[in-house]
């Protein structure tokens, strides 16, 4: 990423973190949301949980979409479950607790990825292939009778390239081809921003 993108990303995320700090603690719906927590509790820290939790979700969240941290969304995942617990187990409106599992349904589905490069990276970093636009080059180590070590080198070109995104999962595939005309498939499925192989 390149100095200027850096800058408006940053000035970006000090704007949102100041907006939230004010919808999050000095609005008039924050302060409707800490009277109905201090009437239906007697404890105030409660409602200062419940700010402080949303305020993480809300920022961690926007720094994943602004500086690509996929590890933030685990911190806006847990402290929207946080959140839902609260909730829940105070017996809040249910309105309130539909918005919050929204939330949760919203954050979860931003976690996958929505372009086959996400696919060809986790390819090119977990298996033994390593995968350009048109080919693929399929690298073996092996060790001789001999107990030295060999490299193979295969080359593949790329026949058919799929992707599917499901909103709560995504399906990525390659169908690869050597010179002989021997056919290799390569398939994952993606659930909450992880690649998992499959066959």
């Amino acid at each position: 990423m390149d100095d200027s993108l850096d800058f408006v990303g940053i000035l970006f995320m000090i704007v949102s973190l100041v907006l939230s700090i004010y919808q999050v603690f000095y609005s008039k719906t924050a302060k409707e949301m800490v009277l109905e927590v201090s009437e239906k509790m007697t404890s105030r820290s409660l409602a200062g949980i419940i700010q402080y939790l949303i305020l993480i979700a809300f920022n961690t969240y926007f720094v994943h979409m602004l500086f690509d941290i996929t590890w933030m969304l685990w911190i806006t995942l847990v402290s929207i479950i946080g959140l839902e617990i609260i909730l829940a187990e105070k017996r809040f409106s249910k309105s309130l607790i539909l918005a919050t599992g929204l939330m949760l349904l919203f954050i979860y589905s931003s976690s996958i990825p929505t372009h086959s490069d996400s696919f060809t990276d986790y390819i090119n970093e977990k298996t033994e292939y390593q995968c350009l636009s048109l080919e693929c080059v399929k690298v073996i180590e092996k060790i001789t009778s001999d107990d030295l070590l060999q490299t193979e080198v295969n080359t593949f070109s790329i026949v058919e390239e799929s992707f599917d995104w499901y909103m709560v999962f995504a399906k990525g595939a390659l169908t690869l081809k050597d010179k002989e005309g021997n056919i290799e498939e390569v398939k994952g499925l993606n659930i909450g921003g992880f690649w998992l192989l499959s066959d």
